[in-house]
């Protein structure tokens, strides 16, 4: 059984990785990459305080509490800078979910969180952002929006 795992987490880390480039379902069409994108430091200085950006290498921050909201997100995704910008222009959003939110493409444990919430919600594919919210999840730029938004 461990083989199998050690088989299957890369493959699922390499459809993860594929995943974002893709247009996803309610994706905005000719979203582009951004050149610059500032450090995942500077962008959390930017948030509001009840967003939590986890990537430490402490094992305590990569945990989802009941009630908790986890935002599953890529470095250089364009759907994900969607969502992000989402919550800036709505810190009221922010007021209303304690949203945690973890990096997937280069943070090992936010991968191995991301994997484990996939298969709670019994995804077929895995792909960012994904947003987990009471033992569902939403994937995608304008439905996790839209979520949000009620």
């Amino acid at each position: 059984m461990k083989k199998i795992a050690k088989v299957a987490f890369p493959i699922a880390m390499a459809l993860l990785l594929a995943g974002c480039g893709e247009k996803q379902s309610g994706g905005s069409a000719g979203s582009q990459i951004p050149t610059a994108k500032p450090s995942v430091q500077e962008t959390n200085q930017n948030k509001n305080a009840s967003v939590t950006q986890n990537n430490s290498n402490s094992n305590s921050n990569y945990v989802i509490n009941d009630g908790d909201v986890a935002l599953f997100w890529g470095q250089g995704c364009p759907h994900c800078t969607n969502v992000e910008n989402f919550l800036k222009e709505n810190p009221d959003v922010s007021k209303k979910y304690n949203i945690k939110q973890f990096e997937v493409f280069n943070d090992k444990e936010g991968q191995k969180l991301f994997a484990l919430k996939a298969k709670e919600c019994n995804l077929q594919s895995l792909g960012v952002p994904t947003l987990y919210k009471n033992g569902t999840c939403l994937q995608g730029d304008e439905p996790i929006i839209n979520e949000l938004k009620k």
